[in-house]
């Protein structure tokens, strides 16, 4: 879930933002693939709260960053740009 807006001082919660901001981006994915994959393997942010936290507007709580971090490397992976490293 979105723990709101985020401090400009909390640096610790912005690394793996602006990390799952570029990967998202580099991937070439849509937001709503990313969205539905995540809600899939259990993610509970909306599309919206999803948008805000790859965007930098707000972040999301470790497990949700987690789950996000799983989607966007697991549909890397299968994208024809993606890495495979299995």
């Amino acid at each position: 879930l979105m723990t709101g807006p985020l401090d400009p001082a909390d640096s610790a919660s912005d690394t793996p933002r602006k990390f799952a901001g570029e990967r998202f981006r580099d991937a070439g994915l849509s937001l709503n693939g990313l969205w539905a994959y995540y809600y899939g393997i259990g993610g509970n942010a909306d599309e919206f709260d999803l948008d805000g936290y790859l965007n930098g507007l707000t972040t999301l709580d470790q497990a949700q960053m987690a789950l996000v971090d799983t989607a966007l490397e697991e549909l890397g992976n299968e994208s024809p740009g993606g890495s495979t490293s299995r």
